[in-house]
């Protein structure tokens, strides 16, 4: 299998589906980074797919460490990664960095941030995430609001990076 550029894909799939007339200049992808010290070949392949991603000048990938409490009977989780997001929107929201955001998440959790930015018209708000999954919504809202890019099955193989035996 060879490997295809995950991020551009990602990038042509949306870009390509918007309303509006757009030019991607930042994106910015959020994630869990696995500690060395208990899964070496899984943070190496980490490590590589965050170089990978940012060779394209326009993605910064923002990583947090991976939660271990109970391993190895429980699997390590992602922790703070939904916080970062929302300061990182309303940040750059109130600073003006964007002028019109998407938003690839399904996390309840980012409603509030979502909110406040649409409340205040500080940015052109809009969600994406795959289909089957329930989109970002803010409430009240008819029609539902944001827009929501919902991306196939057949959208994830476009998109898909391969990193068997890379690590």
């Amino acid at each position: 299998m060879r490997a295809r550029s995950g991020t551009r894909g990602r990038l042509t799939v949306i870009a390509s589906r918007r309303q509006r007339a757009s030019v991607t200049a930042a994106i910015r992808v959020y994630r869990g980074r696995p500690d060395p010290n208990h899964q070496p070949k899984v943070t190496a392949a980490n490590d590589a797919q965050k170089a990978q991603w940012e060779r394209d000048r326009r993605v910064q990938v923002i990583r947090r460490q991976l939660n271990y409490r109970g391993w190895p009977q429980l699997p390590p989780q992602e922790k703070g990664i939904d916080v970062a997001i929302a300061v990182d929107l309303m940040h750059l929201a109130l600073r003006r960095q964007y002028d019109a955001l998407v938003l690839f998440s399904s996390d309840t959790d980012l409603l509030p941030a979502l909110e406040t930015i649409v409340q205040l018209r500080l940015t052109h708000v809009e969600v994406a995430s795959w289909a089957g999954f329930k989109p970002l919504r803010l409430p009240a809202s008819n029609p539902p609001k944001p827009w929501c890019h919902s991306l196939s099955r057949a959208d994830w193989q476009a998109v898909i990076d391969d990193w068997e035996g890379r690590a």
